[in-house]
Order: structure tokens, then C-alpha cells, then sequence
């Protein structure tokens, strides 16, 4: 996607994994994405540091504008994931 994350599709593929368990409108990504996760599959201990290495906002409404085919190229480098979609979804999976 060019223009952005689509948060739609994020949620239905949470909904999809999750139900309704979780508040998706509320979802701190710092939170799901905590220091054990990023330290199991990344060489990072906090979202913070993996976004600022990059330059990636840490404003959910700027992160939410950055664009997702960049947002994947990092992801793929920087940790054992592909996308970040699939780094959520596992991130969901572990959290629920």
C-alpha cells in the first residue's frame, strides 16, 4: 500500500486471529510489541529504539501514514519477520 498502513486490515486480521478480546481502537503497539518479543525476533530491546534507528514515527496517527512498503523493508531487515503485518499477527498470537 502506498499511502499508508491500512488499519482496517489490521484489525480484521486481528478479529480473525483474537475475536473481540481486545479494544482494537486502543492497541498500543509498544505494548504488544514488548521488550520480550523484540528481543526474541529482533536485535532490539524496545519498539522505540527499532523505530528510531529508522526515523519511523512513534505518533500511532503518523505511524499510521508511514508508508507501509517501507515500513515491511525495515521489518524484513531488522527483525526475523517479512512484514510488519505478519510481525503483528505473531505479536497478537503470543500476547492472546
Amino acid at each position: 500500500m502506498a499511502f499508508g498502513l491500512d488499519l482496517d486490515s489490521i484489525k480484521d486480521t486481528v478479529t480473525d486471529v483474537v475475536g473481540d478480546k481486545i479494544n482494537l481502537e486502543s492497541l498500543d503497539f509498544s505494548k504488544l510489541l514488548n521488550s520480550d518479543f523484540l528481543s526474541k525476533y529482533s536485535n532490539f530491546g524496545t519498539l522505540k529504539e527499532l523505530f528510531t534507528k529508522h526515523d519511523i514515527p512513534l505518533d500511532k496517527e503518523k505511524l499510521l501514514s508511514y508508508p507501509e512498503e517501507k515500513l515491511d523493508e525495515i521489518i524484513s531487515k531488522d527483525t526475523k519477520f517479512s512484514t510488519w503485518k505478519d510481525m503483528l499477527m505473531t505479536a497478537v498470537k503470543e500476547l492472546f
